[in-house]
């Protein structure tokens, strides 16, 4: 079953979810074209709503017997990014454990996995697998450690948070976010100290 993000989560979903959810895509490179076609879908899925041919698009690339276990587990990946962002978070959540049971060092299955158990507000697992997903040499490393800084927002541990939002920045000099957060930070730190 299919649930969509109530109201009052959808500004938290899109500040945590949308810039993972680009970025954390696989590229499919000789899947096919439905493999491609899912692959796009997922890196637009931040900007774009995905819909029912989307979804169906991934769902014949898993399906096609000649595509390799590399792109049918980023097909596994990119499906669960369209469901992530449909709020269909354990069929998402399926998908990245189906990633994994055919490629275990898959960053993109652990940061995505990452991003379900932020949601079910599970922080210690969030941070394991962000972790899992940086040690696996995740190419956006700026994603993860934005994700982090995020869950350790929410377990109140300020250091941490910052911290992470310095590496984030420091991965992805030009992105936005971690510099807000920082400039967030540093605007309360003086009413903080009276």
């Amino acid at each position: 079953m299919r649930t969509h993000l109530p109201r009052s989560l959808l500004c938290l979903f899109f500040a945590v979810l949308v810039p993972p959810v680009m970025a954390q895509s696989v590229t499919i490179l000789s899947g096919g074209s439905d493999a491609h076609a899912c692959s796009v879908s997922a890196r637009l899925s931040g900007t774009l709503s995905p819909n029912v041919s989307e979804l169906a698009a991934c769902d014949r690339a898993i399906d096609d017997l000649h595509i390799s276990n590399r792109d049918r587990a980023g097909t596994f990946v990119n499906r669960g990014i369209l469901l992530t962002a449909l709020g269909s978070w354990q069929e998402a959540l399926n998908d990245y454990n189906r990633a994994l049971e055919l490629m275990p060092a898959l960053p993109q299955a652990f940061n995505g996995k990452g991003n379900i158990y932020f949601i079910a507000e599970r922080y210690d697992d969030a941070i394991a697998a962000y972790q899992q997903a940086l040690a696996l040499d995740l190419q956006e490393k700026h994603i993860a450690y934005y994700n982090l800084g995020l869950t350790h927002d929410q377990l109140h541990d300020a250091p941490a948070a910052e911290q992470h939002y310095r590496l984030a920045l420091d991965a992805a000099p030009d992105w936005v976010l971690p510099q807000q957060k920082l400039a967030a930070r540093a605007a309360a730190a003086p009413s903080q100290k009276q």
